[in-house]
């Protein structure tokens, strides 16, 4: 019996080491692509782990043909909007997020006193400025003994990262860009060997 063929000379069944090809295939997952997409949901999204846990083991399977198959891509999706619709995400929301992190400052919580000594102060915290906060923990002890014995309070507060969340917002907002560029009338070599030099001038 001859294999049927597509457009462009390929089997139906797909060439090797692409994961099959898309045709031919039905609109819903197959239960062993749904076994690949409940992993790829419940542990953390990393592809290669959801195939080897669905069976796909070998390492000739293309991990960008699989996620691209169409009843797969279209069941990830289809998830991915009920979480967003579930848990109310939008761009929006997103955006606020990561400007709270990336623009949280410490002088915000601190209220200073007049020998310059500062205390953490929370009741102006606006619910931003409290989601910036990863950490917040008081240590109150003893320090001394008998007469001289006071109580010490130290009150750690941590901020989630905010160099990462401002470069998520910058790349997010088209403001960051990765290559450098070099105009039409500078020669690359040129500011390599400026750069050295200056680079030791510095250092004398």
């Amino acid at each position: 019996m001859a294999t049927k063929r597509w457009k462009g000379g390929k089997s139906r069944k797909g060439g090797k080491g692409n994961g099959g090809a898309n045709l031919g295939r039905p609109d819903t997952p197959t239960p062993r692509e749904m076994k690949v997409i409940d992993r790829y949901f419940t542990n953390g999204y990393v592809k290669r782990e959801a195939l080897a846990f669905g069976g796909y083991n070998s390492p000739e399977t293309n991990t960008w043909a699989f996620f691209a198959r169409p009843a797969v891509k279209a069941e990830i999706e289809r998830r991915q909007a009920r979480l967003r619709q579930k848990f109310e995400i939008n761009e929006d929301n997103i955006i606020q997020e990561l400007a709270a992190i990336g623009f949280a400052r410490l002088s915000n919580l601190m209220e200073i006193q007049e020998d310059g000594n500062a205390t953490v102060d929370l009741r102006n915290l606006t619910e931003a400025e409290k989601a910036a906060v990863s950490e917040f923990t008081v240590d109150e002890y003893v320090e001394g003994k008998g007469d001289e014995a006071r109580t010490v309070k130290k009150t750690k507060i941590k901020f989630h990262d905010k160099g990462s969340a401002l470069e998520r917002l910058m790349r997010h907002l088209g403001m960051f860009k990765d290559k450098v560029e070099i105009g039409a009338g500078q020669d690359l070599v040129a500011l390599l060997m400026a750069g050295r030099k200056q680079a030791s001038i510095t250092k004398e």
